[in-house]
C-alpha cells in the first residue's frame, strides 16, 4: 500500500500527508469502515443467490452454504413461471419510457438551458417546486384521468402510454440535461444557425451527440426506475401477460410458494439490473456529479 502512495500525485491524501502517523490512522480507519459497509451491502444479494441452490430443508437448518449446486432447479423454475413474459412486458415498459425520458426530459432541458423563450425562469421554478411535491398527491387524479380521460372518455388501463408519459415529465432528469447543456460552448450553436439549422435539428444533430455521458447516466437511471417500479404497473397492468416482474413478485408473495423457488424468481428479478450495473459502474458512479459540473 505504501508503495502505490509513492507513485500517487492526485487525491486527498498525498504521498507527503501518508507518512503522518495520524493520517495513516484516519486512512486505515476509513479503510475498515467502508469494507464493512461494503461486506454488508453484498451479504444480501449472496444470500439470496446461495439460497436459489438450497433445498427447503435446508432453509430451516439454517445453513449459509447450499449442500450441492444445481443449476437444474433454475432452468425448472424459469420454464415452470414463463419468466419471458415477465421478461418481454418489463423491457417494453423499460424501453418506451427510456425514448420518452432520452427525447421529451432532453428538449425540456435543452428550451430551459439555451433557447430560453420568454417564461423559461417559470418552467424552471415548476420543475424545481415539482421536486418538492411527494408523488402520493397526484396519484387519485392521474389514475382517474388514465382510467377515463377527461372529455374524450376513453380509458389507457392496460397499455403502456401512462407509463410512458409519465416517463417523459421527470423533474430530475430535466435538471440534469439542463445542467448539462449549460456546460455545452455556444459556439456549436451559433455556428449551426449560421449553417441553417432549425432548433430541433440542433437537438438532435449537435446536441444529443455531444452529451453522450449524461445520455448515459439518464438512460441507466430510467431503466433502473423503470425495472424497480410497482405501484403504477400494478394499478394499470392488470392483465396476466401484461404484467412486470415486479408484480409477478407481489402475485408469488401470496401464491405460497416453495422458499428455494421463490429465492429463484429474486435472483432473475435481480439479474438485468446487476448485468447493467456491472458493464456501466463507471458512467453510473461520474453521474453522481455530472449534473452539478460546469465549465
Amino acid at each position: 500500500m505504501s508503495k502505490a502512495f509513492e507513485k500517487k500525485n492526485i487525491g486527498i491524501i498525498s504521498k507527503v500527508e501518508f507518512k503522518k502517523t495520524r493520517v495513516k490512522v484516519i486512512y486505515w480507519a476509513m479503510f475498515a469502515i467502508l469494507t464493512i459497509t461494503a461486506a454488508i451491502c453484498l451479504l444480501p444479494p449472496l444470500w439470496i443467490l446461495l439460497s436459489g441452490f438450497k433445498g427447503t430443508q435446508e432453509f430451516y437448518e439454517m445453513t449459509m452454504l447450499p449442500r450441492k449446486i444445481d443449476f437444474g432447479k433454475f432452468v425448472d423454475t424459469w420454464n415452470r413461471f414463463d419468466f419471458v413474459t415477465y421478461y418481454k412486458s418489463s423491457l417494453i415498459q423499460a424501453a418506451g419510457e427510456w425514448v420518452c425520458c432520452i427525447v421529451f426530459n432532453g428538449l425540456t432541458g435543452y428550451v430551459i438551458s439555451r433557447l430560453k423563450p420568454r417564461g423559461s425562469f417559470l418552467v424552471m421554478g415548476a420543475v424545481l417546486v415539482l421536486m418538492l411535491m411527494p408523488n402520493t398527491i397526484g396519484m387519485v387524479p392521474l389514475y382517474k384521468t388514465i382510467v377515463k380521460f377527461p372529455y374524450i372518455g376513453f380509458s389507457m388501463i392496460n397499455t403502456y402510454w401512462p407509463l410512458w408519459i409519465a416517463a417523459g415529465a421527470n423533474c430530475f432528469n430535466i435538471l440534469l440535461f439542463k445542467n448539462f447543456f449549460d456546460t455545452i460552448p455556444k459556439a456549436y450553436i451559433e455556428a449551426a444557425r449560421i449553417d441553417g439549422c432549425t432548433s430541433m435539428r440542433i437537438f438532435f444533430s449537435i446536441i444529443l451527440p455531444l452529451s453522450l455521458p449524461i445520455l448515459v447516466v439518464v438512460s441507466i437511471f430510467s431503466f433502473n426506475s423503470s425495472w424497480n417500479s410497482f405501484i403504477w404497473p400494478y394499478l394499470i397492468l392488470t392483465e396476466n401477460h401484461l404484467n412486470t416482474m415486479s408484480i409477478f413478485l407481489f402475485k408469488s408473495q401470496a401464491a405460497n410458494h416453495p422458499i428455494d423457488s421463490y429465492m429463484i424468481m429474486l435472483i432473475f428479478s435481480i439479474l438485468p439490473p446487476t448485468i447493467i450495473f456491472i458493464i456501466l459502474q463507471k458512467q453510473i458512479i461520474g453521474g453522481l456529479s455530472i449534473g452539478g459540473v460546469k465549465g
